[in-house]
């Protein structure tokens, strides 16, 4: 026979019977709250506006290496650098403020823009960076990523303008050279021994002079760049990203059944608190 250490392990234990006679018991509870929830997520989904997602994938701007500047082929900046850049609220102007509809904030406008927008680095195409804005319409949020777009490229334009000023200087100090050499050799075709060692050298000098001019020339005139550009157009779905009507509706079911379920056990443990203090009170 069962001692009595064992009867009460038996009864301390939760049969499956146990359980279904509580949800069947709580029934109306459970019902009463998963409407009620499911009534605060409608709500939830009526007063939050839709909010609609672009993303844009932006190159980096690259130049060719040249000799004469010192410059390796490359990016004009890297996409970390870039990233690092645009979380800076500096980096912002008025215009991509009022292209991304921030006039609403009091202040901080640009703090807020660059945690607004969401940057990432494509790990197939390091030099490429992903873009990523939610605005309350389609063609708001294409608005906001093409101002910052632009801004990026002006930026990126900007980086480049230091050596074009120094190629540019460059063309000048070599044109001064070149036409010194031109002279040289006018003056050996004038006397005669056009052949000597001097005629020669300076000879080959015009010809590096003048491939170097044409080198910088390009420089200059971004022939040897390539400035941001856009990968593909800047997309945004027809459909908004948020708020999610299915999830938000489950949201609001399972939160009914967990606060009805949170109600039954504080209800049942008021009614066992109450007896045991009523106990207490007729032992005395």
């Amino acid at each position: 026979m069962p001692n009595q250490e064992q009867l009460i392990e038996q009864e301390d234990e939760i049969s499956p019977f146990d359980i279904v006679d509580f949800f069947i018991t709580n029934a109306k509870t459970f019902l009463i709250t998963s409407v009620l929830g499911i009534i605060s997520s409608g709500l939830y989904l009526w007063f939050t506006p839709p909010q609609y997602e672009a993303t844009a994938q932006i190159q980096m701007a690259q130049w060719s290496s040249n000799k004469n500047l010192g410059v390796v082929a490359g990016n004009v900046e890297e996409a970390g650098t870039l990233i690092s850049r645009l979380g800076a609220p500096s980096t912002y102007s008025s215009q991509n403020i009022q292209a991304c509809k921030m006039e609403s904030i009091k202040i901080d406008q640009d703090l807020a823009l660059s945690k607004k927008l969401k940057y990432s680095i494509i790990k197939s195409s390091p030099n490429v960076i992903e873009i990523k804005v939610q605005q309350k319409s389609k063609d708001d949020a294409i608005a906001c990523l093409t101002s910052v777009f632009e801004t990026i490229k002006e930026s990126q334009n900007r980086i480049f303008e230091p050596l074009q000023r120094q190629a540019a200087q460059l063309i000048v100090e070599k044109n001064k050279k070149l036409a010194i050499a031109k002279d040289l050799v006018f003056r050996g075709d004038q006397s005669g021994p056009a052949l000597s060692a001097v005629y020669l050298s300076t000879r080959d000098e015009i010809a590096i002079l003048q491939d170097d001019i044409e080198s910088l020339t390009n420089f200059v005139n971004s022939k040897d760049a390539r400035p941001a550009r856009l990968i593909s157009p800047i997309f945004s779905a027809e459909k908004p990203v948020s708020p999610k009507k299915v999830i938000s509706l489950i949201a609001g079911l399972l939160g009914g059944l967990f606060f009805g379920f949170l109600y039954v056990l504080l209800k049942k443990g008021m009614t066992i608190y109450k007896q045991y203090r009523l106990e207490k009170l007729t032992q005395k």
